[in-house]
């Protein structure tokens, strides 16, 4: 096998195998696979994982998550407030 698909996740291996094994037992096992994951994100105050859409993105830098307000306010008082003028955007 290649690097390339030994290195790869379940869903690339069962897209390749499929592809070239074109077998009725492989339909399920395929089928499973296709299944959406829950999108996970990290929050910065308080580094916790919550689902991605339930994150708030800081306005500053577009980059840092918080799960609350609460966890922001403590987050920018900890340091971030530091972090997010270098990190912003040009333009902002």
């Amino acid at each position: 096998m290649s690097n390339r698909l030994a290195s790869g996740n379940r869903r690339d291996v069962m897209k390749f195998v499929a592809k070239r094994l074109p077998c009725a037992c492989l339909k399920k096992l395929h089928s499973a696979t296709r299944k959406k994951v829950a999108k996970i994100g990290v929050c910065d105050g308080c580094r916790k994982q919550f689902p991605s859409s339930d994150l708030y993105v800081c306005t500053g830098c577009m980059i840092a998550e918080y799960c609350s307000k609460e966890c922001q306010r403590a987050h920018w008082s900890r340091g971030h407030k530091g972090d997010c003028i270098s990190l912003r955007p040009p333009g902002r």
